[in-house]
């Protein structure tokens, strides 16, 4: 079983890069199983920034298991990634997709895990980036997950994008949370291959600090 969180750390109002980072970071840091031991296997921070990158040898030191690295996207913000992965587990991710709209990629023992940051306000364009991403994944008989801010609530996915995720044995999971935006709604959670098991289990359940990072993080169990 892989435990894989995905957290959007897009700031709230105008709070500084360095505050939002360090609340990630003594946050994060609460995740664990045992001292030093993270409870998660993969953790995908999206919309960082240098602020983030710069916590890169406080992790690797902090977990000794882990690796971290910063992949920043030139192009968009909000696809900049940081990435923390179990080393016994997995190597380092892959990018993929459009240079403006990377997602990162993840293979554990042949499935592939990728986290988002889809294109906000134009339900049409995030659902086709969505499925684009899942038939890539699945090409060749394989299987995925799709992990990240949708940018679509999961309430109102459109008939036209459950029958294309249908038709390429995929469906959505919702993350356990009632929302995972401070304004409302569920725009974080997962799309899966429908050969796999994918259980929500949020690292927060009760995530309501909305003054700092305005996304909850959402997490899953693939088995």
């Amino acid at each position: 079983m892989t435990y894989v969180v995905f957290w959007n750390t897009q700031r709230a109002s105008n709070i500084d890069d360095n505050v939002r980072a360090g609340f990630m970071w003594e946050t994060v840091k609460s995740w664990e199983t045992a001292p030093r031991v993270p409870a998660f296997d993969i953790l995908i921070l999206a919309e960082v920034t240098t602020a983030f990158a710069t916590l890169l040898g406080d992790m690797r030191a902090y977990w000794p298991s882990v690796d971290a690295d910063y992949f920043p996207c030139r192009k968009s913000i909000q696809c900049s990634y940081l990435g923390i992965w179990n080393r016994a587990l997995t190597g380092p991710p892959e990018p993929f997709g459009s240079d403006r709209r990377p997602m990162l990629k993840f293979t554990v023992n042949g499935v592939e895990i990728a986290g988002c940051h889809l294109t906000s306000r134009n339900v049409e364009k995030a659902s086709e980036e969505a499925c684009a991403a899942c038939t890539h994944m699945s090409f060749g008989g394989g299987s995925g997950v799709l992990i990240g801010d949708m940018n679509v609530n999961f309430d109102s996915i459109t008939r036209d994008a459950k029958r294309n995720m249908t038709e390429i044995g995929y469906s959505a999971v919702k993350p356990r949370l009632a929302q995972t935006f401070r304004t409302g709604g569920v725009l974080d959670y997962a799309w899966k291959d429908n050969s796999l098991g994918v259980d929500p289990d949020p690292p927060w359940p009760g995530y309501n600090d909305w003054t700092i990072i305005d996304h909850a993080p959402i997490g899953y169990r693939i088995r």
